[in-house]
């Protein structure tokens, strides 16, 4: 006789292979679906990027996975996604004068289509002259930067003042006035300075009527030591209040990229940041534990080539900036780093809300992909970060809404060269890029800069009424390495981000 046990173990096997028939059949189904996509189109839009169309053939697919190849390479590598019935892309980063090949095919979980037919073209041999205007360059290095605009109309530009080139060099808050809406400049001007610290990418914002607010890292030279602070100022920068501390101990290193103030629709001020994880940080001790590792600096990075991580974090201010709490509950980043670069993670971040209670943030990793992470309440939680569909080298970018409108405007430097020595890729093409959908998409990719010689880097930008003042690095070069980095300043109208 056969017992009840028997007969349940006979019915759990049948049921189980019943299932993972059915589950064959549905994949199988779901493979035979994917059609390849057909009559794809390329076309060179500019020096640096080619437009992309095809049509599609499938029925159920995710999206579509677009391919590029180099013509004087042997391999072929992803520079784009996009989501399901959408058949267009555009192909940035690409070099001056250079003959590409690119295919696309669907995708729907883990299967792919077959590769659509497969075209090439050359981009435009033109490079541009440099289209901003240097205003300053009496430093080694004019570092990053933020605007602000006074109650009675004068612009302000503050940036870092450094005494030399690289990061670790020792850096003073300077300022730039423009009294004629960025036709001219006045002199530079130290406005914060440490003898013994060093104080770097400030982010500035009009707090109130008649107070502004400027934010800035304090950090201790040649160590993993650095805070967020704060100073506000009511008289238009003529005089400033003493330091209040935005960061709290989370993590001893907390800095951040410069221009990170966002205002929300409901007028919550929110500040980006971010900290590099210690590798021991669930214990009592940690302060003591993150000193206890390695040192600062390229030997650091030879003795542990998997590389620092850092990891984004949001604070907010409820009293105009006399105090400030953190808003996320958990930190944001990302834990790979498929190229073993010294640097990884999800931070020099930037924020934009594109429709209202909507946050996106999007962050500087070591993927080769810009990375994005959104939010419905407010800052409180948010996703986990996923490629928003275009490559981005280990190079920050800066986000913003268009005013009035629900359009984001990405400033970055889009050319990614995976086993090239600059992180991913040199920064010698600035270009833009819009969204109507939050990122989900980009389209009108247009150059900033592109003049084929030295590299722009570390955009800011503000909107003041129908005009986009902008500025960035624009760096001068030696025997592959920067010699020198200018301020470089230009503006443009609105219009210009959103028309062909």
């Amino acid at each position: 006789m056969f017992g009840v046990n028997f007969f349940w173990s006979i019915y759990y096997k049948t049921t189980l292979l019943l299932f993972f028939v059915v589950l064959g059949n549905l994949k199988a189904q779901e493979q035979l679906r994917l059609v390849r996509p057909t009559d794809l189109e390329v076309s060179a839009g500019s020096a640096s990027h080619f437009d992309l169309s095809w049509k599609d053939t499938s029925n159920g697919e995710n999206g579509f996975v677009i391919e590029r190849k180099q013509m004087d390479r042997n391999y072929w590598e992803v520079v784009g996604f996009v989501p399901e019935n959408v058949t267009s892309f555009q192909s940035g980063g690409c070099l001056a004068n250079t003959f590409y090949l690119h295919k696309v095919k669907a995708v729907t979980h883990k299967f792919f289509s077959e590769d659509s037919n497969v075209i090439g073209a050359t981009t435009k041999k033109h490079f541009s002259k440099q289209q901003s205007t240097i205003i300053e360059s009496s430093n080694q290095r004019q570092g990053e930067n933020t605007f602000v605009k006074t109650e009675d109309g004068t612009l302000q530009l503050y940036f870092g003042s450094f005494s030399g080139v690289g990061d670790r060099s020792k850096s003073r808050i300077a300022r730039k006035i423009s009294m004629d809406n960025g036709k001219s400049w006045g002199e530079q001007e130290i406005i914060f300075e440490n003898d013994s610290l060093s104080l770097f990418h400030p982010s500035a914002i009009q707090v109130l009527d008649g107070i502004i607010g400027v934010a800035y890292s304090k950090k201790v030279m040649d160590k993993w030591e650095a805070k967020k602070v704060f100073r506000f100022s009511r008289d238009g920068g003529k005089s400033w209040s003493g330091e209040i501390q935005i960061s709290d101990r989370s993590y001893p290193y907390t800095t951040g990229s410069h221009d990170r103030f966002v205002r929300l629709s409901n007028n919550q001020i929110l500040h980006i940041v971010h900290g590099r994880i210690p590798n021991r940080l669930e214990t009592k001790n940690r302060i003591k534990d993150w000193e206890r590792e390695e040192g600062y600096g390229i030997k650091a990075y030879k003795e542990h080539p998997k590389g620092r991580q850092f990891g984004t974090d949001i604070y907010s201010t409820s009293d105009m900036g006399k105090t400030w709490y953190k808003v996320n509950e958990e930190t944001i980043l990302t834990h790979e780093n498929p190229y073993g670069l010294g640097e990884y993670g999800f931070y020099e971040a930037s924020l934009v809300e594109w429709k209202p209670g909507h946050l996106a943030i999007f962050g500087r990793n070591a993927t080769g992909f810009l990375y994005v992470s959104h939010s419905q309440d407010f800052g409180k939680t948010w996703s986990e970060p996923e490629s928003a569909g275009v490559q981005n080298p280990l190079a920050p970018i800066r986000v913003a809404k268009i005013p009035n409108s629900n359009v984001i405007v990405l400033l970055q430097c889009p050319h990614v060269d995976l086993f090239g020595s600059w992180g991913n890729g040199p920064r010698f093409i600035l270009a833009s890029r819009i969204s109507h959908d939050g990122g989900l998409t980009w389209n009108n990719y247009k150059e900033l800069e592109y003049d084929g010689t030295h590299h722009y880097a570390y955009p800011a930008v503000f909107f003041d009424k129908g005009t986009v003042h902008l500025a960035y690095w624009k760096t001068t070069l030696q025997n592959n390495k920067w010699k020198k980095i200018e301020l470089a300043y230009r503006q443009e109208p609105v219009e210009w981000f959103t028309t062909k």
